[in-house]
């Protein structure tokens, strides 16, 4: 209620939601209790699998085998409040289907969130076009190294098991372990140290 008052002062007049991971269920009521529309941008798959990133206990894709492997998978790795697969997609489709417009960054994501809720008004925005301002990109220049010289690898994020840490670790060393002249720089972090 608190929240409600204080959007109703900001006279906000439109929600755009970036995730609801972490957040009540009833955070979806906003827009109609506030009277305004909303957009939604799937940066992931919450909306339909609450392990977020359609991978299973091994972090590997899960395959999207069907509601047997998503109930299999949810007794090792519960959703949120324990809610079963079939009332958490209800609820996340029915909110995606109201929604302005359903944002994804990627065709790919678009067409696994149109298969998950048909109707919903999905467009494609990839992050690089939120940009506010276009910056020409200079062309690649690829340079000769010398002979011993280092290839630098670097890589750019926040680095989980599913976006390839231990694929990383594993292909450093064993560049060391062959004495492969390759330096890697994670420009951010990794899952752990």
């Amino acid at each position: 209620e608190d929240l409600l008052q204080a959007l109703r002062a900001f006279r906000v007049g439109h929600i755009h939601y970036h995730h609801l991971l972490g957040h009540r269920p009833d955070i979806c009521d906003l827009p109609e209790r506030l009277g305004v529309s909303y957009d939604f941008t799937a940066h992931d798959f919450y909306s339909y699998c609450p392990q977020i990133s359609l991978t299973d206990h091994t972090d590997r894709y899960c395959g999207e085998e069907g509601l047997d492997q998503c109930h299999r998978c949810l007794r090792r790795n519960p959703a949120p409040a324990g809610e079963g697969i079939e009332s958490w997609r209800d609820r996340h489709a029915r909110s995606l289907r109201r929604a302005r417009y359903v944002l994804t960054p990627s065709a790919d994501t678009a067409q696994r969130i149109r298969r998950f809720v048909p109707t919903a008004r999905v467009r494609v925005v990839p992050h690089a076009t939120l940009d506010l301002v276009s910056v020409a990109q200079p062309a690649p220049h690829v340079r000769q190294l010398a002979d011993k010289q280092a290839l630098r690898v670097v890589v750019l994020g926040a680095l989980s098991r599913i976006k390839g840490a231990d694929m990383l670790e594993e292909v450093a060393t064993l560049a060391a372990r062959q004495d492969q002249p390759v330096e890697f720089h994670l420009v951010g972090f990794g899952y752990r140290s």
